[in-house]
């Protein structure tokens, strides 16, 4: 790496990490509907319904939302208060001991070089807006859950794709960072390639082989 490219990488700026398969091994949605079923909070026919959702999108291409939605329906009527606790409690329970130490030291690293550490992942609010609570993490953006007053059971958009182009731009306009550069994204699949793109250095984290070569640029992580 040229002396001016190891300059830029300690420069101020923004680096924007997956958390599924990237962060952390594997997927979370399926994870928390088993802990909200264990903890009373979900019955046991969620698992019918979610399981028809992914049936259903898997034949009509095109409904990204609908598994993620039936698989979350349970929440409709509960209180931010409730879903915030289980949401702390499955993060802590299930998901922070499986993080990767490897990243978590990546975002450390980046904190001290001077860059901000934003979540962008697909995974659900309802539990992923509290994980800066475990990580050193400034900005999380996910799957938003609807709420009003009470959880409605639906999801306003699936945070993939460009759609997460779309929102980190967002985010960066309501907090006045615009002209922040992103300098490094770190992701695992073919869903994160658009956020890849945007930054300065792209990585991947463990990735498969078919979108390892969709963006070959990008260099590769093997956290443990």
């Amino acid at each position: 790496m040229s002396m001016q490219s190891m300059t830029d990488r300690k420069a101020e700026g923004i680096a924007v990490f997956d958390f599924d398969g990237t962060l952390c091994p594997g997927d979370s949605i399926v994870p928390y509907l088993r802990f909200c079923t264990a903890q009373g909070l979900a019955p046991y026919s969620q698992w019918l319904r979610a399981g028809y959702g992914y049936m259903y999108q898997h034949l009509r291409q095109g409904t990204v939302t609908i598994a993620k939605e039936w698989t979350l329906s349970f929440l409709k009527g509960k209180t931010k208060e409730d879903v915030e606790r289980i949401g702390s409690e499955f993060l802590e329970t299930c998901i922070i001991p499986r993080v990767y130490q490897d990243g978590i030291r990546e975002m450390e690293d980046c904190r001290q070089n001077g860059r901000q550490v934003w979540i962008v992942s697909a995974s659900p609010s309802c539990y992923m807006e509290m994980i800066s609570r475990y990580l050193p993490v400034d900005v999380v953006l996910s799957t938003p859950c609807e709420y009003r007053n009470v959880y409605t059971g639906h999801i306003l958009y699936n945070l993939r794709d460009e759609e997460k182009v779309r929102r980190i731009r967002e985010a960066q306009l309501v907090r006045g960072l615009d002209d922040c550069p992103i300098l490094e994204a770190f992701g695992d699949s073919i869903h994160d390639i658009p956020m890849l793109r945007m930054a300065r250095y792209p990585h991947w984290v463990h990735p498969k082989e078919k979108a390892r070569q969709e963006l070959p640029e990008a260099d590769v992580c093997l956290w443990k």
